[in-house]
């Protein structure tokens, strides 16, 4: 039996009361299979967007209370004006969906935002651990001699090294995230790319999509696995025990990172910490997450930015690449 709501209690209701009724009511046929699911479900949809739709306009009406002084006053005013904004606008977002749906629990979450949640939910030390992993790998290879050390081509094969541990770290990670991803297709599907991630930046409300969040996070980390497996081949290659080195300049990278988060405030007057890398291995400060919907604050180092960390990330990997060629030519000629 399928619940059936009318256009003005959609309008009554508070939107979380309403999404729970729309959404999870029909409870013999929940996903629309069997007779007339299909004009069940989409009868389910126009109620969803309306809700949102109104909602958004009471939020609209609540914010310029705040403005004018009538619910709020001083410091607390600005963060509720901020806060209500950011609501308002996720609101007007969702209303443009077809399935206007708030995700309470990760549980209900679909693939697109399942992944992207947990790639940003997870430490940085976890994500990061498979450059370390194959980088060290890579390095045991060429001091077994069945790599680097016997190549005709020695720049070109630190090249190949590089990517070989580059794509292993890749793979591995995402692999990782394989069985989460088939749990959250099965049970929720695939989920809209166009899912709105509102969030706080600086006192700004910004806005994106679920499919902007995924892109911007797998390219940081992208990067970031790359920076990692530099610095490790590199330290593999002025080091006398290759794998250890690999090990000790790829985890101290992550281990730097964290303290650096630590040590250096974020409010800091100085432009250097925005110019190294470490911050950047922190993908969660620079793209928010689905399920903190739109109420997450991103804080992160003054002067630091999503553009800027990928153009750091960048110029970094190249340097240190750079610096890996010049090592194995040195490493050739002196065996």
């Amino acid at each position: 039996m399928v619940h059936v709501v009318e256009q003005q209690q959609v309008q009554d209701l508070p939107f979380p009361v309403l999404q729970h009724e729309v959404h999870c009511g029909p409870a013999e046929d929940p996903v629309g299979h069997g007779a007339g699911g299909g004009e069940a479900a989409g009868g389910q949809r126009a109620p969803a967007q309306a809700a949102a739709k109104a909602y958004a306009r009471y939020l609209a009406i609540q914010e310029e209370e705040i403005r004018l002084g009538y619910l709020q006053e001083g410091d607390d005013a600005e963060a509720a004006l901020t806060s209500t904004a950011a609501e308002r606008v996720f609101y007007e977002r969702l209303s443009s969906l077809p399935d206007a749906q708030v995700y309470e629990t990760t549980r209900e979450e679909p693939l697109l935002n399942a992944l992207c949640d947990g790639m940003l939910s997870l430490p940085a030390l976890l994500w990061y651990l498979p450059a370390v992993i194959a980088v060290a790998g890579c390095a045991d290879l060429r001091a077994r001699g069945r790599m680097l050390a016997q190549a005709p081509s020695i720049r070109r094969e630190a090249r190949d090294e590089i990517l070989a541990a580059w794509l292993a770290a890749l793979l591995a990670s995402w692999c990782a995230a394989l069985p989460t991803c088939a749990i959250a297709l099965v049970s929720c599907g695939f989920g809209s790319p166009s899912y709105p991630i509102v969030c706080v930046w600086g006192g700004e409300v910004i806005s994106r999509t679920v499919l902007q969040a995924l892109g911007s996070a797998a390219l940081l980390h992208t990067l970031g696995s790359l920076l990692v497996i530099a610095v490790g081949t590199l330290a593999s290659l002025l080091a006398r025990e290759t794998r250890l080195g690999a090990l000790v300049a790829g985890g101290g990278l992550l281990g730097a990172a964290s303290v650096f988060l630590l040590v250096v405030p974020a409010q800091t007057a100085s432009t250097l910490p925005s110019l190294l890398p470490l911050p950047y291995l922190t993908v969660s400060l620079y793209v928010p997450r689905p399920q903190c919907a739109y109420f997450q604050e991103l804080q992160p180092l003054a002067g630091t930015s999503l553009a800027r960390g990928l153009a750091v990330q960048a110029v970094w990997a190249v340097g240190v690449l750079a610096a890996c060629l010049v090592a194995a030519g040195r490493t050739r000629r002196n065996s």
